[in-house]
């Protein structure tokens, strides 16, 4: 995520630039306003983009940090399920099936998250905390 910020602030200083350049031809300009708009489309692409990776960055940060907290959590359903004597051949609640189930999914966005993490390093949304959460079941 750190050199997404990073071209953030240079598409932002870009944008700015763009604006200040388009602002000194239309004070040369005798007519008050310039026919060529390379400034203009320059700042609004650039902060376009700009916007584009910020939402993306917000997302990914506020969709780990729910991961982090739903999967702090099934840590402590499994847990409590394994304390109870627990036996999946003889058990009939249907409830645990699904805390099973989503202990699944969730291991497994895990594992995509970590190899995201450790293919792109800096360039991966995830923060590098990713690497030290467990999977449940396997401590």
């Amino acid at each position: 995520m750190v050199y997404w910020l990073i071209i953030f602030a240079a598409l932002i200083v870009i944008g700015i630039l763009g604006i200040y350049i388009e602002k000194k031809k239309n004070e040369k300009a005798s007519y008050g306003i310039s026919l060529d708009m390379w400034p203009t489309f320059l700042s609004a692409t650039s902060f376009l983009t700009a916007a584009i990776i910020l939402v993306c960055c917000i997302v990914t940060f506020l969709g780990f940090n729910k991961f982090e907290y739903e999967i702090e959590l099934r840590r402590a359903q499994y847990e409590t399920l394994m304390s109870e004597d627990y036996n999946p051949l003889f058990n009939d609640n249907v409830y645990n099936v699904y805390i099973v189930e989503d202990i699944i999914s969730l291991n497994k966005e895990l594992t995509g998250m970590k190899a995201s993490r450790m293919y792109y390093n800096n360039w991966s949304l995830y923060p590098e905390r990713v690497l030290d959460i467990q999977p449940i079941g396997l401590e």
